[in-house]
């Protein structure tokens, strides 16, 4: 019955040909199946023949105002990934950060850069510590760089991954919320190293307030511990640095060490202010965020 319906709708029964315009469609029927349908009716007409002239058939096109009507749609064809998703993945792309001493005065990294990964410490801000007139002198004893930023480490540089620092800082403050201000007072003269050897430091050790530094140290390390990452220096050393240079220089500076310190407790004796602070807050420094966190007054 099927194809009796259409066999009515031939159109080209005259022409001979088929239509190529963009509003046709063009329809043959399977061969196969026709034959297999009139072997079935050649039984009750045997001089039924299979008809296998095309036909084709008006395309309506669906309402839509902005379409071109003269667009030609090509349903078989797979639409194409936009060329930003088939290269975002791509590792030639991705960005690699390298380490060039040279743009900051030959110091070079503790660790090297790794993606989502943010270099942290934790610290007591000295900023509002009186000591520009100690630093003058023993950067300009003992031709060093002077050191802006005056702070006192009490945890060593570690990696925190980005989703990690939120919880950190959650857990540090619950550790240290309670223990009250303290004062520190700085004024002995010691030389350092960093890990890697790379650098000598200058700096003031703390005398007064070492025991409260320790009780916060414990806290961090426990919290870092959480983490797998490095406990604080032991047995440590609380000071502020004031001036570096690089290399390992401790053995050349010590030996002029004493002389300069006996200078600098003139200079002490002088300003009852100078090396002496109270803390109030402890920091914490993670890539560009720095997160503050107050201690019991």
């Amino acid at each position: 019955m099927a194809l009796s319906l259409l066999q009515g709708y031939d159109s080209d029964k005259d022409s001979g040909s088929s239509s190529d315009s963009d509003d046709d469609i063009t329809v043959t029927i399977n061969q196969d199946v026709v034959q297999n349908k009139n072997k079935r009716y050649s039984h009750s007409n045997p001089k039924m023949e299979p008809n296998t002239k095309k036909m084709k058939y008006q395309k309506i096109h669906p309402v839509n105002k902005q379409s071109n009507p003269q667009q030609k749609y090509n349903l078989s064809s797979a639409v194409p990934l936009p060329a930003s998703i088939n290269t975002m993945f791509n590792e030639a792309d991705m960005e690699v950060i390298h380490d060039d001493p040279t743009l900051h005065q030959g110091r070079i990294r503790a660790f090297g850069h790794e993606p989502n990964n943010w270099a942290s410490y934790v610290y007591i801000d000295l900023q509002d510590c009186e000591l520009d007139e100690a630093k003058n002198f023993i950067v300009k004893e003992l031709d060093l760089e002077p050191i802006d930023h005056h702070h006192l480490s009490i945890s060593r540089v570690v990696s925190l991954r980005h989703h990690w620092i939120d919880p950190f800082i959650q857990s540090l403050k619950s550790q240290i919320e309670h223990n009250k201000a303290f004062y520190i007072s700085l004024d002995k003269l010691q030389v350092y190293s960093n890990d890697d050897r790379t650098r000598t430091f200058v700096g003031m050790e703390v005398s007064v307030g070492v025991k409260e530094l320790q009780k916060l140290t414990y806290s961090v390390d426990k919290c870092l511990r959480d983490y797998n990452l490095p406990s604080f220096y032991y047995p440590p050393s609380f000071h502020v640095s004031l001036g570096w240079c690089l290399g390992d220089m401790r053995a050349v500076i010590r030996q002029k060490l004493l002389k300069t310190e006996l200078k600098l407790i003139d200079i002490l004796d002088d300003d009852d202010d100078l090396g002496r602070f109270v803390v109030k807050n402890i920091n914490v420094k993670s890539g560009n965020k720095i997160f503050e966190m107050k201690l019991r007054q």
